[in-house]
């Protein structure tokens, strides 16, 4: 009787339940590792423990990481993001579930990253303040955008577009993000070294760690750290939304123009460009710049991105382009018997294509920017004149983009190094250059090519006689004195400098390394 009892049901069935919770048990255990007591930031320099920290904002040979870079080793199952903050949030949102990967690393004690900015500072104080952070998490997103692209949502219309890629519905979410990156930049410079001017990453983190969450509850009660900066950037976002500037994007380039009397704040310009990753900007007295926006060196998941091309046959190009508008303007009121070629001080260049964002500007020759001063804002740094009218430099910059990208579209998740690398290798740039300086070189510049309607069969092989840049291209901003000079010497340039257009296309870059 005992034997046939021990087979019941009733014994079979307690037995199951009992098999089944302890496997549950184990199951759950397996999924959810036992939670640290805390979490804290480890510098990059130390003897960092392999099975308990993770890297953020930044790759590791080794270590797990939680980045928005290429070639980051980023779980399975935790959702990527724009910014490496947001792929911090979206792995602590994911290890509330049944999401074994997710669990596993934000179950690690330590936190680490290589540099110091707003991203990745983020990205440390989001891992170690988790609760605090999924509270605030909108402002959180948008700070780190703010902060690696520059882009703030500081209108209603953006916040319609654009809100929800970092999970914010009113303006003021917006404007709170910006006052904190604010915050951050200006006491940033008060107490340590300015962005990759110094290598005092560890430094600045102990400092910001703890103190940031009180200025996350209460913005206003840190209101002398950044009213200034902030002031600046809401000031000169409104300024190139009236009458004296101009915000345009020409289709199918990825390009936004903007124009305005002076230079100012990225965070005031950029907020103008998003969804856009090459920006012209023009300034009054014939000032230009010409950058690829950092959107193009990470992989950016909101928005299919353009491939980033090398900017070096650009700056190539825009020299012989100064030397001949220069050679026009000086010679115009000299007897041609007299005049002598002439040497620029300055010259145009630009930094590599693996840059964080490559820059192509007007230099004095021997002068090299600092990493920190080519980060540092437009308004930051001196810009100087060049002798090309500004709508041959846009329908140039046009001709450009228009000529590398044809038969190219925009990528979801960004573009390889080996693909950037493949692409540039195949663009025959000296078929664009022969072309426009030809043009120029019978004396008719202001129909040098543009690329804007280009057959895409001719990208990589041949440019079309018909490759002409419109005279009516782009729109002047703010006329001056200079370049009401070098358009007067623009029509009667003819043989007054003979341009060379065999040589090598790859000119010496700036010297700027790697973000």
């Amino acid at each position: 009787m005992l034997e046939d009892w021990l087979l019941g049901p009733t014994v079979q069935y307690l037995l199951f339940s009992v098999a089944f919770l302890a496997g549950a048990r184990l199951l759950y255990n397996w999924y959810n590792s036992p939670e640290p007591e805390s979490y804290s930031f480890l510098p990059w320099e130390d003897d960092l423990p392999e099975d308990d920290t993770v890297v953020v904002d930044c790759t590791h040979p080794s270590l797990p990481t939680l980045s928005h870079h290429r070639g980051s080793n980023n779980p399975a199952g935790v959702r990527p993001a724009d910014t490496s903050t947001g792929i911090v949030l979206n792995a602590l949102q994911a290890s509330t579930g049944w999401n074994h990967n997710a669990n596993i690393i934000t179950h690690k004690r330590h936190v680490t990253t290589n540099h110091f900015d707003a991203d990745s500072f983020l990205s440390c104080w989001c891992y170690i303040n988790r609760q605090v952070a999924l509270e605030h998490e909108g402002v959180l997103r948008h700070m780190a955008r703010i902060g690696d692209f520059r882009e703030a949502f500081l209108s209603p219309d953006l916040i319609t577009a654009h809100g929800a890629e970092d999970r914010i519905t009113f303006i003021r979410e917006a404007y709170t993000a910006l006052k904190l990156c604010c915050w951050l930049n200006s006491l940033e410079k008060r107490h340590f070294s300015a962005p990759y001017e110094g290598k005092d990453c560890a430094a600045k983190m102990a400092w910001f760690l703890p103190r940031f969450e009180r200025v996350l509850r209460d913005p206003e009660s840190a209101w002398g750290g950044w009213q200034q900066e902030y002031t600046r950037v809401v000031s000169g976002f409104d300024l190139l939304a009236g009458p004296d500037c101009m915000v345009e994007n020409p289709a199918g380039l990825g390009l936004a123009v903007l124009s305005a009397p002076e230079p100012l704040h990225y965070y005031s310009l950029f907020s103008h460009t998003v969804g856009y990753d090459v920006v012209l900007m023009m300034y009054d007295d014939n000032r230009y710049e010409v950058e690829a926006k950092y959107t193009q060196f990470v992989q950016l998941v909101s928005r299919p991105t353009w491939p980033r091309l090398d900017m070096a046959p650009l700056a190539a190009v825009l020299n012989k382009f100064e030397a001949q508008f220069a050679a026009a303007a000086t010679f115009k009121d000299v007897d041609d018997d007299v005049a002598q070629p002439m040497q620029l001080d300055v010259h145009w260049t630009t930094s590599s294509l693996t840059d964080t964002g490559p820059l192509l500007r007007l230099q004095r020759r021997g002068e090299s920017l600092s990493k920190a001063q080519r980060y540092g804002h437009p308004c930051e740094r001196p810009i100087y004149s060049s002798a090309i009218p500004p709508h041959q430099m846009q329908a140039i910059v046009q001709s450009f983009l228009g000529f590398g990208l044809q038969g190219l579209k925009p990528a979801p998740g960004g573009w390889s190094w080996a693909d950037l690398q493949g692409i540039n290798q195949q663009i025959h740039w000296q078929d664009w250059a022969s072309c426009l300086l030809e043009q120029v070189s019978r004396g008719d510049p202001d129909q040098a090519a543009a690329a804007a309607n280009t057959p895409a069969a001719g990208r990589r092989r041949s440019l079309p006689a018909a490759y002409r840049i419109s005279s009516s291209a782009g729109k002047q901003p703010g006329a001056s004195a200079a370049a009401a000079a070098a358009a007067a010497g623009g029509g009667g340039s003819a043989g007054l400098l003979q341009l060379s257009i065999t040589e090598d296309l790859q000119q010496p870059q700036d010297g700027a390394g790697e973000g």
